[in-house]
């Protein structure tokens, strides 16, 4: 059903007692654990149904004690409703469906829903917040995005520094141009940027993480500022000459998380863990069974799909067994509205244009 998420505060224990695993377990007694955080990703009509429907079930077997989290998938701008059958299957699996409006003007760039989702969320809600991307597998449970936040000396954010990307090694490199144009535009010292290590290159650069997965306290103010800073980018047309607009949601969550002042912790490769397509079973097989969080990127289609059950079947043979029970990636759609869609797209894609035709390249 849709709906819209409640004014209270909800906690791990006020789900509804069907589908999966939403039992809480009663903790020892005189033993302190972080508060269940709320999960949060963002849901259209079109193969992000299949998606987040595989992520939440995931979740749901393998996630441990965060298998009990609440969940919430919202859709975030116009387009045609994922269908009555994902809905169900969403209502089962204890994921609350929400549809909320939006007045900042950019439907057209793709990764603001996932801090227009992400606010919405956290204004609403005590505890935590965690992210994660549609395309990700639970493999096993990710207790490092437990925090407890009433712990005042803990971290209140945490995220993956997976790779160098588009970060800044020294003040006089390529991308140092396009970061500091960016900390003016946000109004964030750019030598006030910590120096973190990236968990592939082992390189140290400013404060730059990965937003396909963080955690949060949410009422740290990070949702809210992380949105109007990547708002502000996009505004701006503040553009990396490699990636153009691609990764304004990503340099900005660093950024608002150290105009916070929050501590940070930094989440391991294995929770945030990348595969692509041409190579995901090799990239499995090597790594072991160490990875909490799978990021399958494009895997999932049917060309890739063969590649992607060999890699995890080396050490998830469970997983592997139960992803292809599900099958590759297909969609399923009712001819108005893959219409609809795709109309979207279009004019998405040519306001995405001209916007890139304005933007100040650095």
């Amino acid at each position: 059903m849709d709906s819209e998420l409640p004014d209270a505060p909800m906690s791990a224990t006020c789900m509804k007692s069907r589908g999966l695993g939403n039992k809480p377990a009663s903790a020892p007694d005189r033993v302190v654990t972080p508060t269940l955080p709320t999960i949060v990703t963002v849901i259209e009509a079109g193969p992000l149904e299949r998606q987040v429907c595989l992520l939440a079930e995931s979740l749901r077997r393998w996630g441990g004690r965060l298998s009990r989290a609440p969940m919430f998938a919202l859709k975030t701008r116009r387009g045609p409703d994922p269908s009555a059958t994902t809905r169900d299957l969403l209502d089962t699996l204890n994921v609350q469906y929400c549809i909320i409006d939006r007045d900042d003007g950019f439907e057209w760039f793709p990764y603001l829903n996932k801090t227009a989702a992400v606010r919405h969320v956290a204004a609403r809600q005590d505890g935590s917040v965690a992210w994660l991307d549609a395309d990700i597998l639970i493999l096993g449970e990710p207790s490092e995005l437990l925090l407890d936040c009433s712990d005042l000396h803990g971290p209140k954010f945490a995220a993956c520094p997976s790779d160098k990307n588009i970060g800044t090694a020294r003040d006089d490199d390529e991308f140092a141009p396009y970061f500091r144009a960016v900390c003016e535009a946000v109004g964030v010292d750019f030598t006030s940027l910590p120096y973190i290590l990236t968990e592939k290159e082992h390189v140290s650069i400013r404060a730059y993480w990965n937003s396909g997965v963080y955690a949060f306290a949410s009422k740290s103010g990070l949702a809210e500022l992380h949105h109007k800073f990547t708002c502000t980018i996009l505004a701006k047309g503040i553009a990396s000459h490699e990636s153009k607009l691609f990764f304004s949601d990503q340099i900005s969550l660093g950024l608002a998380a150290q105009y916070l002042g929050l501590k940070h912790k930094n989440l391991p490769l294995t929770y945030n863990f990348h595969i692509q397509p041409d190579d995901a079973d090799t990239q499995l097989r090597t790594v072991g069974r160490g990875i909490r969080l799978l990021h399958y990127h494009g895997c999932l289609w049917p060309e890739a799909f063969d590649k992607l059950c060999i890699g995890v079947e080396a050490h998830y043979p469970d997983v592997a067994e139960w992803l292809r029970g599900h099958g590759p990636l297909v969609v399923n759609m009712a001819p108005i509205a893959r219409l609809y869609r795709k109309a979207l797209s279009v004019y998405r894609q040519r306001q995405y244009d001209f916007a890139l035709r304005r933007v100040h390249i650095y």
